[in-house]
Parts: structure tokens; sequence; C-alpha cells
């Protein structure tokens, strides 16, 4: 998930996911019946991209919203590199990157 920060370092409210959980509530019941399925199987790819920790690495960064968004409190399975390093630094359990 992609985030934008603040001078303050908290998250705006940028991302796609954050937008759409704000714009389904408006949408035409045809629509949403339509993209569901869309949804739905994008949403299954993310979470098997990333791991539910509830929150607890990313909350040692950023203030994190109520837990109807559920995407703000996964992060990447995979753990490289700098972002790798900072997760695993409060706390995140990855896969290796050789192993995955």
């Amino acid at each position: 998930m992609a985030t934008a920060t603040t001078s303050t370092s908290t998250p705006t409210t940028s991302t796609a996911e954050n937008w759409l959980h704000e714009a389904w509530l408006l949408l035409d019941e045809h629509i949403v019946q339509l993209w569901t399925p869309q949804i739905k199987a994008l949403d299954d790819r993310y979470k098997a991209a990333t791991v539910d920790d509830d929150g607890q690495a990313l909350d040692q960064f950023h203030r994190l919203p109520g837990p109807d968004l559920w995407w703000w409190r996964r992060h990447p399975r995979v753990l490289t590199g700098d972002l790798g390093r900072s997760l695993r630094s409060a706390g995140a359990i990855g896969t290796d990157p050789d192993t995955a």
C-alpha cells in the first residue's frame, strides 16, 4: 500500500483503497454488483501478498484509522530493503526474500 505522508508523518488518504471505501457507499447497486467480484479478486491478491498483524508494526510509524479500513493493518509478506528493515525493527515478521 503506497501512502504519502505530511510533515507530521500522518498518512494521507490518497490510497486507492481509501477512495474506493468512501466511494463504494455512493455507487448504484448495479455498479456494486458488477464490480464486487473484481474487487474481491484484487482484495484476495492483496491479502496473499501481505501479512495481517493487526497493524502492530505499521502503528509504530503512523496512527492507523479504524478497523473497517483493514488494509492499513497489513504489511508486505516479503520484507526487503529499507521498508523491510523498518518493519522488522517494529516487530514485523515476514518471509525471507530468498525463500519467497
